[in-house]
């Protein structure tokens, strides 16, 4: 064989590994590779929204604690209780939330999110007793963590 030849035949052995997908890449380089699409924008909105609706949420409970307070005659302890129930809600949600996404996707627990989040909110706007509020804050909490992002 001539040298031209086997520098032909290098070159084309060297086109064809760098078409082979590469087996040891990290998985920062698999994502840089993959890029950002549609899909990954589609999650990050829905994600946001889990955490508008989470600052919504605990800002239009503090302004309306006073009124709740009065209306179901709660003394301050019982007032507070209702907004921190939903923080350790969040907390132990996220954990939940993080399992499940592992398993199932990240889809799954966010849109479980949303839409429970909803009912559970009208569930609230809809409770009469103090005991009520206190299920439906703590469990309002626990979807709310599910659907923030990891």
């Amino acid at each position: 064989r001539s040298r031209s030849a086997v520098r032909h035949g290098m070159a084309a052995a060297s086109a064809a590994v760098a078409d082979l997908p590469n087996l040891f890449a990290t998985p920062r380089q698999i994502i840089e590779e993959l890029g950002f699409g549609s899909a990954q924008l589609r999650i990050l909105l829905v994600s946001s929204c889990v955490l508008f609706i989470d600052g919504l949420e605990m800002q239009l409970s503090v302004s309306t604690s006073h009124a709740v307070a009065n209306h179901l005659r709660l003394g301050d302890y019982q007032r507070s209780s209702l907004i921190a129930l939903c923080a350790v809600g969040s907390a132990i949600g996220s954990v939940g939330g993080g399992y499940l996404g592992d398993v199932l996707g990240r889809r799954p627990p966010i849109l479980l999110s949303c839409a429970g989040m909803t009912l559970v909110t009208l569930a609230i706007s809809q409770a009469g007793s103090y005991g009520q509020l206190v299920a439906m804050r703590f469990l309002l909490g626990v979807l709310i963590g599910m659907g923030m992002p990891p």
